[in-house]
């Protein structure tokens, strides 16, 4: 769980520098309009690929981490189930389960 984070941090570091460096990039290159419009929907398109790659990796393991606890909860329903019944075979025995 801990490297997850970890990921997660690493990903969030990576697209606040590509933010960062891309401004400074505007703000001190000397250019034309045209080419820092250019830069600027470049920029704007690899920003957006970023988000976009790390709103899918979060997603997917939001899917796997669903799936995990689900499970986890579905094998404790069926322990919970298979005791509860142990119990009433055991009442059962003593007609204890009558009363």
């Amino acid at each position: 769980m801990k490297d997850q984070h970890r990921g997660d941090d690493l990903g969030l570091g990576f697209f606040i520098g590509l933010l960062v460096g891309a401004a400074m990039a505007l703000v001190l290159a000397p250019q034309s309009g045209e080419a820092t419009r250019k830069k600027i929907v470049d920029c704007a398109t690899e920003i957006k690929d970023s988000a976009e790659e790390i709103l899918d990796r979060a997603k997917t393991e939001l899917e796997e981490t669903t799936v995990r606890v689900e499970s986890a909860f579905g094998d404790r329903e069926k322990t919970i189930r298979k005791k509860i019944d142990e119990l009433r075979s055991e009442l059962e025995k003593y007609n204890l389960g009558e009363a």
